[in-house]
This record gives structure tokens, C-alpha cells and sequence, in this order.
């Protein structure tokens, strides 16, 4: 109504959405205004203070798109939470090559990013520490085991992605912001049965991202990294890794 009446007077009707605005805001701390301003104007009170004679862009509250937030069904190229919670039901609790073979086909059809978001998902369904990390070593372990070869994963990612698995495995008396204490166990047996179970292309990427980032206390660390480099990797493979390297002549002077 208040555009109809003042077509013909913009400058007023701006002036009078502003006063509006600012009615909203009282009372808002400074330190937050700007940014609950830009909100309100550009997201939830778009078509009140924008033209919108062209087309706003995908917002909640345009008709336009209105329809397509709730089209009832997961798009094909999205793992849907469905499948998510029928894989935690068919995942093997000690067979890892038969979960990383259903991973893989997860892969072939979906792609790597969707593999990470699935994964992320299983592992924040369970909110007890204890089980959360159990999720989380038999979700790392099988994923060590998967053919990465081929399907579009960017080179050092999956490895990345079991790092931080790993440095996220948390004890149950501190897991709050306050207070985090890795659980060092855990993480160390993890990193032990990928390093026995892994292929030896996987393994030299792995123990290199180890030493990098890896949170544990540093001998264990360096333990597991020693182990899975004269465990594993062959000779030349130590030589021509400039992180394995680093890692083998800190290692000797420790």
C-alpha cells in the first residue's frame, strides 16, 4: 500500500521505510546493528525495501522460488539422510574392505564431496563420546580402504579428511569447548590399523599429514608416523617425500 500511495515520491517513501527500519532497531546492541540492518533489508524484509520489479535472487521468501525449497524429494546428486541411516545399519563393525567397497559405490555415483558429508553425518549421530568415536575409527579405517584412483579426488584430500577424523576424537569427561582433551588412545589405534591395512600408495600421503597435523602428544605421533614409514614404505618412496623427511630428521634427534 505505502508503494502504491507514494509512487510518485520515492525519495519520501524510502525516508519513511528508513524511519521504519530504525523503529525495528531500537533497542538493538551497536556491535550487532549493521549486521541484523543488512538481514533485515536484504532477507527478511527484501521485497518491503528493494524494488522488486526484477527478479530478487533465490530468497525463502520469494514466490517465485517459493515452491522449489520444498520439492519433497533429495535431488539425485545428493546423498539423502535416508541412505545415510540405512548405511549405518549395513556397516560392518570389523569387515572394513566390504564397508569400503559400498563407500566406493557411494563414490562412483555421488562423488567425493557427498562421500565427506555422509560420513560427517554418520559420525554426529551419535552423541556419547565413547560411541561417537568408535563411529569415527570404523568410518577412517574403511574409508582408508577405499579406490580413490580415478574418481575426481583431489590429491592429499582423503588423507586430510582421515587427519581430521582422527583430531576430532575427543575424551567423554572433556568434550566441551572449555575443556578438550583429545583422546589419544583411540586416535593412536586408528592411525595404527590404517597404517597395517592401507595400500602402500596410500600410506607415504597419510604419514605425511600426519606429521603435519595431527594433534596427539609428539611421541606417540612420532611412534605412529615411524612405524607406518619403515612398516610400509619402500625406500625410494622416503627419499622423494620431502614431509617423511623432515619427519625422519627430527625423529633422529629426538
Amino acid at each position: 500500500m505505502q508503494s502504491f500511495l507514494y509512487k510518485d515520491k520515492p525519495d519520501e517513501l524510502a525516508k519513511i521505510k528508513e524511519e521504519n527500519l530504525n523503529n525495528i532497531m531500537q533497542g538493538c546492541q551497536e556491535k550487532y546493528a549493521s549486521q541484523i540492518r543488512r538481514i533485515i533489508k536484504d532477507q527478511l524484509l527484501h521485497r518491503y525495501f528493494h524494488d522488486h520489479s526484477t527478479p530478487s535472487s533465490k530468497r525463502l521468501n520469494d514466490p517465485n522460488y517459493f515452491d522449489k525449497f520444498f520439492i519433497g524429494c533429495t535431488p539425485d546428486n545428493i546423498i539423502s539422510d535416508r541412505m545415510s541411516y540405512e548405511l549405518v545399519e549395513k556397516m560392518s563393525d570389523t569387515e572394513h574392505n566390504k564397508n569400503a567397497i559400498t563407500l566406493d559405490s557411494f563414490l562412483d555415483k555421488y562423488g567425493w564431496e557427498e562421500v565427506k558429508k555422509m560420513v560427517s553425518f554418520i559420525i554426529d549421530l551419535e552423541k556419547d563420546a565413547h560411541e561417537k568415536n568408535a563411529v569415527a575409527k570404523k568410518m577412517a579405517i574403511s574409508m582408508s580402504l577405499m579406490q580413490f584412483t580415478g574418481q575426481g579426488v583431489h590429491w592429499w584430500s582423503a588423507e586430510m579428511f582421515l587427519c581430521n577424523i582422527m583430531n576430532n576424537m575427543f575424551l567423554p569427561e572433556t568434550n566441551s569447548h572449555h575443556d578438550i582433551k583429545l583422546d589419544e588412545e583411540i586416535i593412536f589405534n586408528t592411525g595404527k590399523t590404517i597404517i597395517e591395512s592401507a595400500s602402500l600408495d596410500f600410506i607415504p600421503r597419510f604419514a605425511s599429514v600426519l606429521y603435519e597435523d595431527l594433534k596427539v602428544e609428539r611421541n606417540k605421533k612420532n611412534t605412529l608416523i615411524y612405524n607406518a614409514i619403515y612398516g610400509k614404505v619402500p625406500e625410494d618412496q622416503i627419499k622423494n617425500n620431502a614431509a617423511i623427511k623432515a619427519f625422519l630428521k627430527s625423529y633422529n634427534n629426538t
